[in-house]
């Protein structure tokens, strides 16, 4: 069973007139509800072999987040992010067993994880994404166990910039990072990467900078006999009627960083 929470606060109703993103071309204005805050926390399954989970969320007309089916992909129906926004890989970690540990098993194996957010706002704009990958094993030193003995994990993202307006669109920042194991390890059955990163605004919506700003949680939960699962978590300081979140857990390395 998915634990899903959503959170929308409906606010007043503003006049949006420009593009996100590097390019500078105009858009028709247009009045879009603004929904105010929105939050949500919720899991996807391990997919099947080959394919990645993905699920799509979106604040409807009435502010209302609403969660999409749960659907299992091809890798290559997924497309990566316009190569215009700005990028850049935020941290790793690491850990393995001594290798004189006893502890063995007649067999083991390694296994690679990634859980991925991408959100885009009411003009189908990409504005942010935040990308974690996870390896772990059971078998280090030619050593293997009913435990963990070994893990890997990396983040990063991408972010939408501006030109030419009053700053520079998107930005991570960098004090609102962290990646660390947050439940088992090494010598456990079960490790728990989680990650967080938060993009803060600053341009032609808002000169000020101080009306929007996206944070991301990604979890993943690898177990000892090889299975895992993705957790999210997502909080927007303001939102729009038509901004929307999707979340991906797949298998392997993440392809698109």
């Amino acid at each position: 069973m998915r634990s899903r929470r959503f959170r929308v606060f409906p606010t007043t109703t503003i006049l949006i007139l420009v593009l996100v993103g590097s390019s500078t071309t105009p858009i028709a204005a247009s009045k879009q509800n603004s929904c105010g805050p929105a939050s949500g926390t919720y899991e996807m399954p391990m997919p099947p072999p080959g394919l990645v989970a993905v699920e799509d969320l979106i604040v409807n007309a009435d502010c209302q987040v609403e969660a999409g089916p749960v659907r299992f992909v091809a890798p290559t129906q997924l497309a990566p992010s316009p190569s215009n926004l700005a990028k850049a890989t935020f941290g790793s970690l690491a850990d393995s067993a001594a290798a004189t540990d006893a502890s063995t098993s007649a067999s083991g194996c390694c296994w690679g994880a990634y859980a991925v957010q991408r959100s885009w706002d009411c003009c189908g704009i990409e504005m942010n994404e935040y990308w974690t990958q996870f390896s772990w094993s059971n078998c280090s030193g030619g050593l293997c166990s009913p435990y963990i003995r070994t893990y890997s994990g990396q983040d990063g993202g991408k972010w939408a910039t501006e030109l030419l307006t009053c700053g520079p669109g998107w930005s991570r920042v960098s004090s609102d990072h962290y990646l660390y194991i947050s439940s088992g390890g090494v010598g456990y059955t079960s490790v728990t990467l989680s990650g967080h990163q938060g993009y803060s605004y600053r341009g032609r919506f808002d000169c000020g900078g101080s009306n929007y700003y996206n944070s991301y949680w990604n979890s993943i939960t690898g177990q000892a006999n090889g299975n895992w699962v993705c957790s999210y978590s997502y909080s927007w300081r303001n939102s729009f009627v038509g901004w929307h979140t999707q979340s991906w857990c797949g298998s392997g390395a993440y392809p698109y960083k």
